[in-house]
């Protein structure tokens, strides 16, 4: 399954729901975590990924050296900079290329809220025809 960052985030909220909620199911606390240790290095890489990106970007002054902005949390560039670099995060935060094998359960909880399901879909369950 090809996936993104987006919709990792999703995933992710609702790994924590499940992880509090449903510890007691071993079977889907098996499969979370396994599938955990395939997908938790992406959002290493989409890091790394929006970092470069942001360095694109940046005012640096005569001398070569990067330029931050009166905060000191982030580094500064131009109004037309800044647009262009929202665009390209928002490409990068949608674009669909972490790429992974689901690990599917057999069966959910019954108790599990339906608006979890959706968010599970494609990484332990199988999508819903």
């Amino acid at each position: 399954m090809k996936t993104s960052i987006n919709r990792l985030n999703l995933y992710a909220q609702a790994v924590q729901h499940i992880q509090k909620d449903f510890a007691h199911n071993e079977k889907l606390i098996k499969a979370i975590q396994e599938l955990s240790n395939v997908v938790d290095p992406f959002f290493g890489q989409y890091h790394k990924s929006l970092r470069n990106l942001k360095l694109k970007y940046a005012n640096t002054d005569a001398n070569g050296s990067l330029l931050y902005r009166p905060d000191g949390k982030e580094f500064a560039c131009t109004k037309e900079d800044f647009i262009k670099l929202e665009e390209e995060i928002e490409a990068l935060f949608n674009e669909e290329k972490y790429e992974f094998e689901p690990v599917y359960i057999n069966e959910l909880p019954k108790d599990i809220p339906a608006e979890l399901i959706p968010l599970l879909e494609g990484f332990v369950i199988k999508k819903q025809e």
